[in-house]
């Protein structure tokens, strides 16, 4: 994210630009925590930009709200739109706004009540499914919940078991990827029949027909 040159005073780690790269690949929320520490503004060297961490509320509200019509998101959000397509988390500009305003009304301050019922009673089900002792993958169990809130607050519909299993893998395939986007040769690989690119369109056609079987389920109910 490119940010404007009055906030652009601040701490800059003391890594090359490779070693930060493979300081986000091998764990990302450790190297924010070291940059955190530096400074409210920290500068991240990267091999083919850099990126700008910005720690107090202030200057994230300055950026995202005050001065939101001077940001883009920057090279990491182009790459990723050339994987994921332009949806409302990688659109800029017009794109964007025409698909936040038609998402809108999801998040009116009634149907928010609606979606805490939905939260709260999926949530007690998965609880409550738990056994003493019992080892879970944690954040496999957390996906599959977001999955079911979202399916049935937004469109209506059970997400069974069987859909479940079918998504969390999916998503699993396409973030074990994400770090492509930061690769100089993606424009080619990404053209290329390799396997890496064939689970990933595979992985994006799961998504595309799972979630328009819910929009139909939604529009036949």
């Amino acid at each position: 994210m490119h940010v404007g040159t009055d906030i652009r005073a601040g701490a800059e780690m003391n890594l090359s630009r490779l070693a930060s790269m493979r300081a986000i690949r091998r764990s990302p929320l450790e190297l924010l925590e070291r940059a955190a520490l530096l400074g409210d503004v920290v500068q991240l060297r990267l091999p083919r930009s850099s990126a700008w961490l910005l720690n107090h509320p202030d200057l994230v509200w300055h950026v995202l709200a005050t001065r939101s019509h001077d940001v883009k998101k920057g090279p990491t959000m182009e790459a990723a739109a050339r994987m994921l397509g332009q949806g409302l988390l990688t659109s800029e500009d017009e794109h964007h706004h025409r698909h936040r305003r038609l998402i809108q009304p999801l998040f009116h301050h009634d149907r928010l009540a609606t979606y805490e019922r939905v939260m709260t009673d999926l949530t007690g089900r998965e609880v409550a499914s738990w056994q003493p002792g019992e080892v879970i993958d944690v954040r496999q169990r957390m996906a599959r919940l977001a999955l079911a809130i979202v399916g049935r607050s937004l469109f209506g519909t059970r997400v069974g078991p069987d859909r479940a299993r079918e998504i969390d893998a999916a998503l699993t395939e396409a973030l074990s990827q994400f770090d492509r986007v930061f690769s100089p040769f993606l424009r080619l690989t990404e053209h290329l029949p390799i396997p890496s690119t064939r689970r990933f369109l595979r992985a994006r056609r799961t998504f595309d027909r799972v979630v328009h079987g819910m929009i139909t389920e939604r529009r036949r109910g």
